[in-house]
């Protein structure tokens, strides 16, 4: 009886790093001896390693490469057979996560594109824009913005340091005064990074809205 082949949100999750034993052996086991499926966990693995590049670098608070390290398993013993890359486990909002598609699997928040064509077909990846820093009222930088393109999807890369910790909503503010939510997330005390859709209409700023309903921090597009 033939394996089946793993699912896209099951490539994605792997390079997240978000599958836990013993189906992540099961799924590196499979990578191992199927070429194609390797080749799209290498598209996907690929461009969530461009979408990181495309946010702006913030000099991230004391403390923050250690906590990176600890997430990554650093300094552990880890025994595994052809182990995945290790990655930094982003957090990603459950209801974009649900929105995968044929060909495209939204993840991290934003866009993934993988592909299961032959080695001659290009990496689908990130077009990096100008990016913007993400400010307290008083003047105090916390993160980025930046929009950028996955395959066709216009998407911003939002980036907090560290020191935010609580629940936020982010708010895309439009030239024409109206204003959308993008998501809600809890941003823990290290930092994380999130990527996501926007419309094509013309933006303003993007907002980080505390629990309370005030502006926590914003960046100005």
């Amino acid at each position: 009886m033939t394996e089946p082949h793993p699912t896209e949100d099951s490539l994605l999750d792997l390079a997240l790093g978000d599958v836990s034993e013993p189906a992540q052996q099961s799924l590196i086991h499979h990578l191992a001896s199927c070429s194609d499926c390797r080749r799209a966990y290498d598209g996907v693995a690929r461009t969530l390693d461009d979408t990181l590049a495309a946010a702006p670098h913030v000099q991230p608070r004391p403390g923050f490469d250690h906590a990176v390290l600890q997430a990554m398993g650093v300094g552990e013993a880890h025994h595994q057979a052809t182990p995945p890359p290790r990655r930094i486990r982003w957090n990603r909002p459950a209801t974009l996560l649900a929105a995968c598609l044929a060909g495209v699997a939204l993840g991290v928040g934003g866009t993934v594109a993988a592909t299961t064509a032959g080695d001659d077909a290009p990496a689908d990846s990130v077009a990096a824009a100008p990016g913007a820093p993400l400010q307290t009222e008083d003047g105090d930088t916390v993160g980025t913005a930046a929009f950028s393109y996955l395959d066709n999807q216009r998407v911003v890369v939002v980036t907090v340091a560290g020191g935010g910790d609580g629940h936020y909503e982010c708010r895309l503010r439009l030239a024409d005064g109206n204003a959308t939510t993008l998501g809600e997330w809890h941003v823990p005390e290290a930092g994380a990074t999130w990527v996501m859709p926007v419309p094509s209409a013309p933006v303003v700023s993007i907002e980080l809205v505390d629990e309370q309903g005030a502006i926590w921090s914003t960046a100005t597009l």
